[in-house]
Parts: structure tokens; sequence; C-alpha cells
């Protein structure tokens, strides 16, 4: 039994030892301090109850589309088909119709652009979302209602409302209506994720003022993946038969409203019934999981070097414990003395991880809130404390139990007698060479599979898209109340307004479209093009409705046939482009140049030109279609700016004001940006995967030294003896690297043995996973230079004087 006299030793022990201690604590800290930070996460991931009541009840309804029995749009719901469910009281015992969108608030200096969510009353009550001021809706703002009210989250009332206490009596404007504010949510509501990472909802409006066209809400044929409904399940309903239920009865409805369109005899939906917390979560898990088993690894390379600094101090004390042993001591009050001066060490070394992980929380939450599902939520909780100092008490016992069993009890009773001559704790060469394999084997592996990851992500990050980026501005435009005009006059607006950015001084080109190749918001438009006028086996593309200027000013190249021209597209031709995917799923052999295919109706539309794919990273590049148009209700412009000479949100809408200040830049980026947050997941891996490669090498380096410089020392006279006798410097390292290469040719085979088989069926599996001969054979090499470099170091301060120096035991 551990004694506070035992405690006060080992502490007295230690404070002669502080280098000693120091490096230990710091080395475990940092390590264990990492694989607590992904334990916390992990657990928030995957144990944490949801901030929600009855969140094992709580699902998420979307709906699929089915062409010849493959998925054609996935998490792709109908408007008609998500008010039926929600009138459906078969399954729910509280449903939630949901429509995540953007708008501006034209009532407020510099019409800001708000997240906005439509919903019905029961969605805020289904999250459970507190208040700070007001109420939620209720059900008098339900479905048909049209009462024109609005909650604001709490972070929108201090920004926008600098947290003014009479906030519910003020209005925001959008289109041309107010919403009278009647509620803000609390600061500590977390509003489920089920649309977007990342995405948080600035103000919420009752679902019937959503931007769903009055004519299109009975549109079974369109598709969007950003309306969806919520509910909770009743008690006793199995989630598969309520989907199957469900799907049965919307396809009814979907076939009946498309009976005799005869493109559509082989098309069906589904709707699934997904858990939040699946939603929520995705496969974010997984790749959690694997970050955390590369930070065990490293904790396990770290227990390596510490363990061969604990056995060294151990040698150091062998005559302190063949007094104790002289004295009386057994072999557990040994053991007991180990475990409380370690034990100390670990405890340290727990609460500066967790110190440590306190301040890992909050770097994550700022650098990978779009990447990671509920970061925002992630704090330190007891179970991460208990985590902690489990790992603690752990590797207390572990290196205890490994100290001990190099304790030579007999040698230890006869030291004092041989006048401290002999062993009674050394670390053999079994040992030595254990620990120089272990480690490299674990390093190698880590650094295999870091930079298997690594390579991959910065190939994607470098990756040529197909067009330049660079220069070019893409504008999403709010229309305000011209939603209801004619389409004749917003087309006019519109061409007004490309017009006076054309002539801007600022401006070299500009494109009015419907979507870009990268975006960072507006999902792309998919239509079919069919072979005749019967629409048998549709194609379906990703469409772009598109000016004359558009290929231009993305410069995306054509690999056949032209442009459409201006005097074209004022003649109303019915001309197309396509890309090469679309081109070689029209026609087996590609050739669809001067082929005419059906679009939207019964006349055919001819393909004048062949677009080169663009290559976006990590992404197959899917079939497009680009025609002739000016989409009205959903502008979208693109300019190319002079260069390092941006237009600025106030700049765009000071040239909106001369044509109709209905128009508002509802959202601005660049393709630089869009690139960028294409790119982010792939940043972090190669930010997170370097980190874990220099830590790996770092702690290789320092054990492969320690025990090295170990075996050196132990050497020590035998080499001066060599160098007496004539040994050149040169041939007493290449001797002593033999000999340390051993033990890390031992790791490296050991890594070969798992690496192989991993590799084959990397090679055989659906992973799409791009491996590197240079990520399977670097590794190695860093291992063996390490090796060099660190026997070269061990051995330098022998080899570098004369004989006589170690010989004599001189440093």
């Amino acid at each position: 039994m551990i004694t506070t006299r035992d405690l006060s030793i080992a502490l007295q022990s230690l404070n002669r030892a502080r280098s000693y201690a120091t490096t230990i604590i710091l080395t475990l800290s940092i390590t264990l301090g990492a694989l607590v930070t992904l334990f916390n996460l992990n657990y928030q991931l995957l144990a944490a109850p949801l901030p929600y009541p009855d969140e094992d009840r709580l699902y998420v309804v979307n709906g699929n589309l089915y062409q010849n029995k493959q998925l054609r749009l996935e998490n792709n719901s109908q408007y008609p088909a998500l008010v039926e469910i929600y009138k459906n009281d078969s399954f729910f015992e509280s449903s939630a119709l949901v429509y995540f969108w953007e708008d501006v608030v034209r009532n407020l200096s510099g019409s800001p652009r708000v997240n906005v969510s439509y919903v019905s009353p029961e969605y805020l009550q289904l999250a459970g979302a507190p208040l700070a001021l007001g109420r939620q809706f209720n059900t008098d703002e339900g479905l048909d209602s049209r009462v024109p009210v609005v909650v604001i989250s709490y972070q929108t009332w201090e920004q926008m409302f600098r947290r003014n206490p009479n906030v519910l009596e003020q209005s925001l404007q959008f289109g041309e209506v107010d919403f009278r504010i009647v509620g803000v949510t609390a600061k500590d509501f977390i509003e489920p994720q089920i649309y977007k990472q990342g995405r948080q909802t600035a103000v919420w409006l009752p679902w019937d003022f959503n931007d769903t066209q009055v004519e299109r809400r009975n549109n079974w044929r369109g598709f969007l993946p950003f309306r969806m409904l919520t509910g909770k399940l009743k008690p006793g309903i199995d989630p598969t038969s309520a989907g199957h239920e469900l799907s049965t009865l919307m396809d009814a409805q979907y076939q009946a409203a498309l009976a005799g369109r005869s493109s559509s005899v082989e098309r069906s939906v589904e709707y699934r019934l997904t858990p939040f917390a699946n939603k929520i979560l995705g496969d974010s898990a997984t790749r959690t999981l694997m970050v955390m088993g590369g930070t065990l690894v490293l904790l396990l390379i770290a227990c390596a070097n510490v363990t061969n600094l604990i056995l060294s101090r151990a040698a150091k004390q062998q005559r302190n414990m063949a007094i104790q042993v002289a004295l009386g001591a057994h072999k557990k009050h040994i053991f007991l003395a180990l475990l409380c001066e370690i034990g100390l060490l670990m405890l340290g070394a727990a609460l500066l991880s967790l110190l440590l992980a306190l301040g890992s929380t909050e770097v994550l939450k700022v650098m990978a809130a779009e990447q990671i599902p509920r970061i925002q939520e992630l704090t330190l909780n007891w179970q991460t404390l208990v985590f902690a100092l489990l790992c603690a008490l752990l590797l207390a016992l572990f290196f205890s139990a490994i100290v001990s069993r190099q304790v030579n009890y007999r040698a230890l009773n006869q030291m004092l007698q041989s006048s401290g001559k002999g062993s009674g704790v050394q670390i053999s060469p079994l040992i030595r060479k254990v620990l120089i394999s272990s480690q490299v084997a674990m390093t190698s592996l880590l650094i295999i599979a870091s930079l298997q990851i690594f390579l991959q992500a910065n190939r994607l990050i470098n990756q040529p898209f197909g067009f330049p980026l660079d220069n070019v501005q893409v504008m999403t435009l709010n229309i305000g109340n011209l939603r209801s005009a004619p389409t004749t006059e917003r087309e006019s607006y519109l061409k007004a307004i490309r017009q006076r950015l054309l002539e801007h001084p600022k401006v070299q080109n500009a494109s009015l479209s419907l979507n870009t190749p990268i975006s960072i918001s507006r999902p792309l438009w998919t239509t079919s093009l069919s072979h005749d006028a019967s629409r048998q086996n549709p194609v379906m593309a990703k469409t772009t409705v598109v000016d004359e200027n558009y290929l231009s000013i993305l410069r995306m190249p054509l690999v056949a046939g032209r442009h459409i021209n201006a005097a074209e597209f004022s003649d109303n031709n019915r001309m197309m482009l396509v890309n090469e995917t679309l081109a070689q799923q029209l026609e087996p052999d590609g050739e669809v140049l001067g082929k005419r295919y059906y679009w939207r109706g019964d006349l055919p539309h001819q393909v004048v030109g062949v677009v080169r794919n663009a290559s976006l990273p990590g992404k197959k590049e899917p079939a497009r279609l680009f025609v002739r148009g000016i989409n009205v209700s959903y502008p979208l412009l693109v300019l190319r700016h002079k260069p390092h000479q941006p237009l600025s949100t106030t700049e765009i809408n000071r040239e909106f004001a001369h044509v109709n200040r209905q128009y508002k830049v509802s959202e601005l980026f660049s393709l630089e940006q869009a690139r960028d947050l294409l790119l982010s997941n792939d940043r972090v891996s190669v930010w997170v995967t370097t980190a874990l490669t220099l830590l790996a090498l770092s702690l290789a380096a320092i054990g492969i030294f320690g025990v090295l410089s170990y075996s050196v020392q132990l050497r020590r006279t035998e080499l001066g003896v060599r160098m007496a006798i004539g040994a050149r410097p040169a041939t007493i390292f290449y001797h002593t690297l033999i000999d340390s290469l051993i033990p890390v040719v031992i790791g490296i085979a050991v890594t070969t043995l798992v690496v192989v088989p991993l590799a084959l069926w990397l090679e055989q599996s659906e992973f799409s996973i791009e491996t590197s001969l240079w990520g399977w054979l670097l590794p190695p090499l860093l291992i063996i230079g390490l090796t060099a470099s660190v026997t070269l170091l061990s051995v330098w301060k022998i080899i570098n004087k004369p004989a006589i120096y170690a010989l004599q035991g001189t440093r």
C-alpha cells in the first residue's frame, strides 16, 4: 500500500532528477494530450447524446430519384411529396417542414445576406430550441396561414441589433414583406446540422413564404436537396417499414402526376427515414477514428522512449535498491516504490495533457468548424477526465512492471558485498533491440499511412481544374419583389445590369448564367436529354443556362465544334454544348457534333460544340449540358475583372440600383474562394498528416538515440580498445551502424508484413485511395537515414577523440 511517506520520498527523488522528470512529462503529455483530444472528439461524435428531446425518435425524411433502377438523385425531395408526408399523421407523433435558403434583409444597412430557414411551427419545438426573448412560432402561424413573423438567432440579435431588449418591436424585410420579430433563440441553442455542416440559420420564417413559386408547389418533377421533413416517430413505429410505406404512397402519386409522359415510365421515387444522428454526423466519425488511431501509435512510440529513460534511471538507482533489499525490502516494496515515482510522473503528464487538450479543443472549434460536426458542442467532460487518468494509471502500471521484471533481486542482495560491482538492473541487449524494432515498426506504419494520405491530398490540391480560376467573381442575385413580374421585364433588367457591368472600368467581361462548375452553395440543376421525342432512355445531365459570354469568361476549352455566338443567341436558335462525359453517354463514339437531342420540349436542340471536362479534385466529372438562355428567377452573374481589381458588394449593388433597386447581391465569391472551400478537407489532411509524420519522426529519433546512446556507453571501453589497436573512426562508425541497423531492419520487415497485404487489399477494395510508390518507399529510407544520423551522433564523442579518452571513461 502506497503511503504519504512513499509519495514524499518519490517527490524528493524526482526533485533531484528534474531534467529526467521534465523530459518524461513533456514527452508523454504532448502525445497523450493529442490522444485525449481525439478521444473527447470521438466521444462527442459517437456516444454523446444529441441536445434534442427524444433524439432517438427524431428522423429526417429525404427523397431519392431512380431511373431504370439506378440512383440518379440522392437526398433530393419533391415539394408536394413533403407536404403530403407532413399532412399524413400515420407515422409521426410530430413533424415539421424545413426549407434552407439565403436571402437579403432589405431594411437593414448594407442589405446583409443571411441564412434563412423556412419552417413549419413544429421545427423549433422538435429541436427543443430554448429562447432568450419572446416565443416560438405557434399553430396559428402554420401551413397556409401566411402570417409574417420571424424568429431570429442569438447571433443575429447580437450582430444586427446589438442585443437591443426592444428587438421584439422591430421587423425584418425580405422581398416586399415585413416580418415582425417574435422570438430570439438562446445563446446555447445548438441548431441541428441536417443540411450542411457549419451552416448556421440567422432567421426562421414561416414555411408559406419560401422561395418556391406558387405555380411550382404542385410540381412533382422538381427535386431539390435543400428542402426536407423532420419528425418524431410514434412509439413502436419501425423507421424502415415507415420508409417503405411512404415510398409506396409518394411513388404512386409521382406516377399519377406524370401519367402519359413516356420519359418517366422507368422512373421512381423513394423516401427514407434517416436518424438525426446519422444525418448530422455523416462519415465524419470514420475520419476522426483514423486520426485517433494515428495518435495512439504516437503514444506507443513515446512509451518506447519513456521505457528506455525509466530503465536507464533504474540502472543508475540500483545501489539505492540494493540498500533497500539489504534492509529487508521485498519485491513488492521495490515495485511499489517504482510505482509511486512513475505514478507521479504519469499523473503530471495526464494533468498537463488535459490542459493541452483544452487548448487543442478551442483551436479545433476555429479551424474545423466547417469540417467536423458537433464541434461547437465540444468541451472537456468527466468522461475525458476519467480517460486521461485511466491512461495515466495503465501507463504507470506498465512502466513499473517493465522495470520490475528487469530487476535482478539476487544480484541486488549481493551488490553491497561486492562493493557495488555487478548489474542488478541493466537493459539487456534483447530489450534494447525490441525497443528499437517496435519504434521503427510503429513509426514506419504511421508514416506510410500519413504519407499516402498526404500525397493523395497534395495531388488533389495541386490538380489543375481544367480552366483558370483567377480574376473571376460569381454573384447570386436576389430579385426582391420582382418574382411575380413578367419574364420579359425581368430579362430586360438582367440584360441592362450585365451591360452596366460590362461598361465598368474594373470589368473585362460579364455573363448571365445559372451556375458554375464549382460553387459554394448553389446546387446544380439536373435535366435530361433523349434521342427522340418519345423520350425513351433519357440521359441525365447537370444543366447550365448560359449566354454568349459564359464559356469565354471561364475560358473552358473546346475539344470539338464552336461556341454559340451573340447573333445566334438573339435569334433564339435551339443550340447546345455538351462536355466530353455527356458526349460519351449520348453516343458510344462520342461523335455528337451536328446531332439533335430533345431537351425540355418537343423541339430538338443541335449540339454545336463539345467542352473539355473540368477536373474537380476528388470528384468524377458529371455529364454537363450548356444551353442558351437567361434564368430570370434565380439569376447568377459571372464576371472577369481586371487583375487585382475585384468588385465589392457595395460597388455591384450601386450598379444594380441604376437599373432596379430590387436587385441585390445575395452572395459574392471568387472562383479561388470556391476552390479553397472545395479543397478545405484536403488541406486539413495535409496539415494533420504533416504534423503526425514530423512528430513520429521526432519521437523515433529521440527514442532510437536514447537506446543507441545507452548501448554505446556500455561498449565505450570495447570501442576504445578497437581504436587503440588501429581501428579508424569510420570503421568504428560502420560496425556500430551495422549493429544498429539489425533491429531497424527487423522493424521494417514487420511493417512490410503488415503493409503488403494491406496494399493488395486496397487495390481490390472499393476505396478510392490512390497509393504512391514514394509513399511506400520513403518511410523506410527516412528511418534508415535517421538511424545513420543518430548512430553517428551517439559515437561522435568517442570517435572524435583519441582512444585514451574512451579507455579512461572521460567524456
